[in-house]
């Protein structure tokens, strides 16, 4: 791999450490902010997907689509077992993001956005070598 493709990878995977970071601090507190946490364990887990699918010379599509990702990088690694946490987490990109009928996820949902997020992090980073992933 390039070393600049090979930065460019490194650098998705610290955003996606950084977006599951602050997802953490804003989720744990009191009155904690849940629609910007769920938002950011969305985001930690595109931009981990995103980071896997150019490791393996696939363009970035523009999307938020978890769904769409894993399915294009299952086309290059083989079944990952994503798909329900990916059903799970997409929608927090937008859900929470405008103020509408949903003002607020749950602690529950908040709870499963985190775990969802970390299943899809673990596993793309397992199929990377120890240099790339944080």
């Amino acid at each position: 791999m390039a070393k600049g493709r090979s930065t460019l990878v490194q650098q998705w995977f610290q955003k996606a450490t950084r977006d599951l970071m602050a997802a953490d601090r804003l989720a744990a507190g009191d009155a904690p902010p849940l629609d910007t946490a769920v938002y950011h364990f969305q985001q930690a887990a595109e931009k981990s997907l995103k980071g896997a699918l150019l490791y393996f010379g696939k363009h970035v599509k523009k999307t938020h689509d978890l769904r769409l990702l894993v399915r294009t990088l299952e086309k290059h690694v083989g079944p990952l077992d994503l798909l329900e946490a990916a059903n799970f987490l997409t929608p927090f990109a937008t859900l929470y993001r405008y103020p509408d009928d949903h003002l607020e996820p749950t602690v529950a949902q908040c709870t499963q956005a985190r775990r969802a997020a970390e299943k899809i992090l673990v596993c793309v980073h397992a199929l990377l070598p120890d240099r790339l992933a944080p």
